[in-house]
Formats: structure tokens, sequence, C-alpha cells
């Protein structure tokens, strides 16, 4: 099975990790850094005073960064499972590599040349025709 589409989904998915994370982080702390009056103009119609806007400030940052957090790591996660499988229908192994099966030989005699088991005191191969010695 190819599986070159599922190779790029996940890198561009890890790309996208990323940038979300930085993102929700610039948010986060943009959150912070905005200065009292622009929470108290947009929430103008809100009875509040001035000593609840360090919680709105507070409540944006903890939403932004867990969010963020939290959506790296879950396309994190779904990019991490399109490699393993993709590495398990190749036959790799993340960890270590290619996985290498025993090489099974054919018992008896086999042609120098392709391989295929020879009977003995054949002269010629059957499959590929090549002499024997």
């Amino acid at each position: 099975m190819k599986f070159g589409l599922f190779k790029f989904v996940a890198g561009v998915l890890q790309v996208f990790a990323w940038i979300v994370l930085v993102v929700g982080v610039i948010l986060a702390i943009l959150s912070l850094a905005i200065p009292d009056y622009y929470w108290v103009n947009y929430y103008s119609t809100m009875p509040m005073r001035a000593g609840n806007m360090l919680g709105i400030r507070l409540m944006g940052f903890l939403i932004f960064l867990i969010g963020a957090i939290s959506s790296w790591a879950f396309l994190l996660t779904i990019a991490g499972i399109l490699v393993v499988l993709i590495s398990i229908d190749q036959g790799l192994s993340p960890r270590y590599g290619a996985v290498t099966q025993p090489a099974v030989s054919p018992p008896g005699p086999v042609c120098p040349n392709c391989g295929a088991p020879v009977k003995p005191g054949d002269r010629f191969c059957q499959n590929c025709g090549a002499k024997l010695e």
C-alpha cells in the first residue's frame, strides 16, 4: 500500500501543530498585555469594576494557553499515529529502523544465477537456463 499522501499529511500536521502552538502562546501573552481600558470599552455594556479586568485578562490568558497546548498535542498525536501506520506497513520499526526477516534457503542445491532450486544432476537451470557446474 502506498502512503505518499499519509506522509505528506503527517508532515503538514506536524508543521501546523507548531504554528498553532506559537500563535496560541502569542495570543495568550497579548491577552495579558492589552491595557485595561480596552477591556473596559469592550465590555462597556456589562456592569464591572476595574478590579474585575485582571480576572478577565487572566482567564483569556489561560484559555488561549490551554487551547494552544491541547491543540498542539492533539495534532502531534494524529501525526504520530500516521507515522506509525506508515512504518508498520513498510516493515519499519520507528525506533530501530528496518525490520529484517531471516532468509529461508530452499533445501538442496540452488542455481547460482537466479537462486531457484535445482535437482541434483541437472546441467541447466529449469528457471533461467543458466549452465550449472
